[in-house]
């Protein structure tokens, strides 16, 4: 997802009709932040101006409510025709119906436009110039800082979880965001050392035989809290609780 830009949003929203069910309202806004903007190639597809890829797990997440909030949501959204869903094996592509009438096209001539910039070039002082150089160079520095994290911590998890199936390829862009949120569920704590603690967990690695991580699993928020908490840990399964398969998605309180 480009966090930069804005959207449009029209006054008009507040007569809508699921403008006062809270849940539907946050996700269809979230939706109008997430969706592409321009045609993107993904994973072997093209999602389409106006197109989202995600699940209703990270929707869910990203809009703190809960799974079945989400898919109610969804369905009130598909029933007024404000979206249309395509399932996929790996995701779900969400199309909003009007993007183009909420998010309108500037339609000026590549003419009109050259001429518009000549006519205002002469009020452009050159603080202002530097200004908008210097922002283009930190929003450069930001992406380079990005690919820098996504690489390390691939790397971190290939060298440590030796266990675990690797990471190898262009990481898909759910993966991307579950590392930059990640980041922030650690609290301090470093991916290595994060990776370190799942490796020597042997129901984490599959030495028990009922379930086996993921470098997805690991990095999903819920499963951090309870990473971190010693939830899997070997002196936590001595201790008289052996961890079963539907525990490992139990939450933590």
């Amino acid at each position: 997802m480009n966090n930069r830009g804005f959207i449009k949003l029209n006054r008009s929203i507040l007569d809508w009709r699921w403008y006062r069910d809270l849940n539907t309202r946050a996700l269809f806004i979230h939706l109008l932040l997430t969706a592409a903007w321009e045609d993107t190639p993904y994973m072997n597809r093209v999602i389409k101006r106006g197109q989202c890829c995600t699940t209703v797990k990270e929707l869910s997440t990203n809009n703190r409510q809960t799974v079945q909030q989400t898919r109610t949501a969804l369905l009130h959204l598909q029933s007024t025709n404000e979206i249309s869903i395509e399932s996929t094996p790996k995701f779900s592509i969400i199309t909003i119906t009007n993007y183009d009438a909420y998010q309108k096209v500037n339609t000026q001539t590549t003419n009109e436009r050259q001429a518009e910039k000549q006519t205002v070039q002469h009020e452009i002082s050159k603080p202002t110039i530097y200004k908008e150089k210097k922002n283009i160079r930190n929003e450069e520095e930001k992406e380079s800082g990005l690919r820098q994290l996504l690489d390390s911590v691939v790397g971190e998890y290939n060298s440590v979880c030796v266990s675990l199936e690797p990471v190898n390829g262009e990481l898909p862009y759910h993966l991307a965001q579950l590392i930059r949120q990640a980041e922030k569920e650690l609290h301090g704590v470093t991916f290595r050392e994060y990776f370190m603690r799942a490796e020597r967990s042997e129901f984490l690695t599959g030495k028990t035989g009922k379930f086996k991580a993921d470098f997805s699993w690991l990095l999903r928020p819920e499963n951090i809290a309870k990473v971190l908490c010693g939830k899997y840990d070997v002196s936590y399964q001595s201790g008289g609780k052996e961890i079963t398969e539907r525990d490992y998605n139990a939450p933590l309180w």
